[in-house]
């Protein structure tokens, strides 16, 4: 999921790389126009809503609680759908450190 955010995040700042760890305003030098294209692209692509308050405080790729949510909610989805694969999941998930 990560990886699908920076690639939308690079679409803005091409033709510069963009890592999950950059800052959109500080590393990237985003500003206000910027954040606004990006959160109509992150719904689009992602069906999610980045609200511009978290995009402000959580300014790097890897922090964001919207992809939080979104994967939780996917994660549900798929439970729903295949409930070992998601156990197994949970059960990786619990490992790490």
């Amino acid at each position: 999921m990560e990886r699908k955010l920076a690639a939308v995040w690079e679409q803005l700042f091409a033709p510069q790389r963009v890592s999950v760890t950059d800052d959109f305003f500080r590393e990237l030098g985003g500003h206000s126009l910027l954040a606004v294209q990006l959160m109509a692209r992150v719904r689009s692509v992602l069906d999610v809503e980045l609200p511009l308050a978290e995009l402000v405080n959580c300014a790097h790729v890897c922090r964001l609680p919207a992809v939080t949510k979104l994967i939780a909610r996917r994660l549900a989805e798929a439970s729903d759908q295949h409930p070992q694969a998601f156990d197994d999941l949970l059960a990786a998930a619990a490992e790490m450190p």
